[in-house]
């Protein structure tokens, strides 16, 4: 007999949220048919998010605790959207710049037991900054039929918990929210390890008002730099000693001496991912 071993690396998960209240009914939630079209904002905060993910992970899913079914079936056009913001919670509309992390589609929520999550994939992995607090965005414009159940989650309670839009005849995912909700679905995350990107190096380098003792050193900032660490010296080949750090994108050389060859060596810091 021979014994074949195999391994899966499946993505991991974290769920946010313990209540147990419902939006059952007319209630507001991202499974919402009491209108035709609808609009939903809600805010999970990195304190949060940090107990199971690292910066650059990938969030790959998400779903939420449905307690109510809808009886029109498909929420038409449903969209999801995701961004970093550092809002922490829903007290006004959120207007960070937010990506499509799901198309839209005709989504058919299914009920689950307390604890179980109706899990919807991503067709783009949203990747999160690692600092700042996350808002997911949903909307469906409809037209979904007004026919009972309208839809329900579990949630938690929470002041500013999340906003909504709803209307009828008309569309509802360019339009702000406008009423504040007082609880949070519960929810979860799937997601897969990230890679930091790479840190990119200085461009734009230039010496500019020399003298016989000085120069004004200029470089283009780069997105992500935590710092930058220099070396001025004599020598032409990369420092292997210790270096010294600056924020500014500047750096006036001074009291150097006239005649002689100098050589500026700079790199960008960009902490957790590494050096330029």
């Amino acid at each position: 007999m021979i014994l074949f071993a195999f391994m899966q690396i499946n993505a991991q998960s974290i769920v946010i949220g313990t209540g147990t209240a419902t939006t059952s009914g007319n209630g507001s939630d991202p499974i919402d048919g009491y209108f035709e079209a609808f609009k939903y904002q809600v805010i999970y905060t990195a304190a949060e998010l940090r107990v199971s993910l690292t910066p650059y992970d990938q969030i790959t899913a998400l779903g939420f605790s449905v307690d109510e079914d809808y009886g029109g079936g498909d929420l038409i056009g449903y969209t999801i959207k995701m961004g970093n913001t550092t809002q922490t919670n829903s007290a006004v509309d959120n207007v960070n710049a937010i990506t499509v992390v799901k198309n839209a589609f005709n989504y058919n929520p299914t009920v689950t037991a307390a604890g179980c999550f109706d899990l919807i994939a991503f067709d783009t992995p949203f990747v999160w900054n690692g600092s700042d607090n996350v808002i997911v965005e949903i909307c469906s414009d409809g037209p979904n039929p007004f026919i009972s159940p309208y839809g329900g989650v579990r949630a938690t309670a929470l002041a500013n918990g999340s906003r909504r839009y709803r209307v009828d005849a008309d569309t509802a995912c360019g339009v702000p929210t406008q009423t504040i909700n007082g609880n949070r679905p519960n929810i979860q995350f799937d997601f897969v390890n990230g890679v930091p990107p790479a840190c990119g190096t200085p461009t734009g380098l230039q010496a500019n008002s020399i003298t016989s003792t000085s120069a004004q050193i200029v470089w283009n900032a780069v997105a992500g730099y935590l710092n930058y660490q220099y070396v001025l010296n004599n020598v032409a080949t990369d420092p292997t000693g210790s270096v010294t750090t600056i924020t500014a994108t500047n750096y006036s050389a001074t009291s150097l001496t006239t005649s002689t060859t100098y050589y500026f060596h700079i790199r960008t810091n960009c902490g957790a991912g590494g050096v330029s």
